[in-house]
């Protein structure tokens, strides 16, 4: 496509994992930029002169017509991920309206960004209609380029990296799906979205298929030991077999609003995809990060490790001495409420905040438990669920529910607290479910409650 265009190009899905940086590597490339999001999503972008937000749903045709005006590229991301029962509707249906409005607005351009689960013989929800929207695009007769990436990972913790971090973090010992022989080739998301606009760049690739994916091939179980190496953890692995994770991957999704596991994550990672990177490197000149270095700067580089881990790591990106116990507090309660690292914004937020609010002396005189906190960030949710009964007042209840406002405010983080509405009898399990984890965290609360009293 010519640079001196002045079509814009259209990204579905702009709020996501992938599209969150395809739009930054898009701006950077010196294209005009529409980013389409649904009207319930946070906006995770700053105004910018190229930069247009519009807002969007594959199931609304008209919404996609008036989305695709000006618009010479569309680069399409969004779809139904977790085996909602939409997914045929959004992933297939979808497909059909952006192609038909397309062809309404003059588009002829489009980019597919498919997974390497679309190839796989066994398919869930998610595998199924991905292919079958592949095929939409295919037979379309527009001018069509699809990526099937392999696992993505990146500074957003998401999808299946997301999953395993989660577990390598928080768990003891690490579930893992099947015999963990399954291989993929994880690849930065940051690639993925420069593998994008080199397709965009390259009229030779229109009509082909490209898997995306990094120059480490690993077996899931080796993709769980580097995730935990890379937190100086090691983890042992109990392999459920097929069968049992299969029936228990539906009842998870029958009885929780958001399963952390689904029929889809399962037969996918037990199903090799020959996953053949070669004629990307060829056409694309795409030489992506391997694994080792990708986590380096996901995990190595964003974190405060050394102040919540230990000595065991050594990289700090907020070094400051003076503030290193708020940094701290800041870090363990955003993982605590979001599961992410906080950007040095939030953190100087934060800071400035306590600094209003808690004066100093009463931190010295209340801060047992922070303290206790810093040292054992994996005691936060018992000391919480525990404080919430003896103790509502506590400086720790009070600085959690400070973190807490910051995030609510903070546009790129308020969808983590205004999830969709669920149907009334998912509300209900999902409601007894949750309380019987508080009970338990209760439970196990007080004591650790009671120790970390003790100054």
């Amino acid at each position: 496509m010519d640079m001196a265009s002045d079509k814009y190009i259209l990204v579905t899905g702009a709020a996501g994992f992938i599209g969150k940086p395809t739009v930054r590597h898009l701006l950077r490339r010196g294209w005009s930029v529409k980013a389409m999001v649904r009207a319930s999503r946070p906006l995770p972008f700053s105004p910018q002169e190229r930069l247009q937000v519009v807002y969007a749903d594959l199931c609304d045709p008209g919404s996609l017509v008036n989305a695709l005006k000006d618009v010479g590229v569309v680069v399409h991301l969004a779809a139904a991920k977790a085996d909602e029962k939409w997914s045929t509707d959004v992933n297939v249906g979808g497909a059909r309206r952006l192609v038909d409005a397309c062809r309404r607005a003059g588009c002829a351009r489009i980019i597919n960004i498919s997974s390497q689960s679309a190839k796989t013989a066994r398919k869930g929800i998610y595998a199924r209609t991905k292919r079958e929207a592949d095929l939409v695009f295919e037979n379309s007769g527009l001018r069509v380029t699809t990526l099937l990436p392999s696992v993505v990972y990146g500074e957003e913790k998401s999808g299946v990296f997301g999953t395993v971090l989660k577990f390598v973090s928080k768990l003891p010992i690490v579930p893992v799906l099947g015999d963990g022989k399954w291989i993929s080739a994880p690849v930065y998301a940051e690639d993925v979205a420069e593998a994008i606009c080199l397709c965009i760049e390259r009229d030779q690739t229109i009509g082909k298929s490209y898997d995306i994916g990094g120059p480490d091939l690993v077996t899931f179980d080796d993709f769980v030991d580097r995730i935990a190496a890379h937190q100086g953890l090691k983890r042992p692995k109990l392999h459920i077999p097929f069968g049992i994770a299969v029936m228990a991957a539906k009842v998870l999704v029958a009885i929780l609003p958001k399963s952390p596991v689904t029929v889809s994550n399962v037969l996918g990672s037990n199903q090799n995809t020959n996953i053949n990177t070669g004629p990307a490197i060829a056409d694309l000149g795409f030489h992506p990060l391997d694994f080792d270095c990708g986590l380096r700067k996901v995990l190595g580089e964003t974190e405060l490790t050394q102040a919540v881990d230990g000595p065991g790591r050594k990289e700090e990106q907020y070094p400051a001495p003076a503030d290193a116990d708020l940094s701290a507090e800041c870090l363990v309660f955003t993982r605590y409420l979001i599961d992410q690292a906080p950007p040095k914004e939030l953190v100087d937020r934060y800071i400035a905040a306590s600094r209003v609010l808690v004066p100093e002396e009463e931190s010295g005189k209340q801060g047992a438990e922070l303290r206790f906190v810093r040292r054992h960030p994996l005691a936060l949710p018992f000391l919480d669920a525990a404080a919430g009964i003896l103790k509502r007042k506590s400086l720790l209840r009070r600085k959690l529910l400070l973190m807490t406002a910051i995030l609510e405010a903070t546009p790129a983080y308020a969808g983590f607290f205004l999830s969709e509405p669920s149907h009334p009898f998912v509300l209900a399990c999902g409601l007894i479910w949750q309380g019987f984890r508080s009970a338990i965290k209760v439970v196990l609360g007080i004591p650790v409650f009671w120790i970390a009293q003790k100054p």
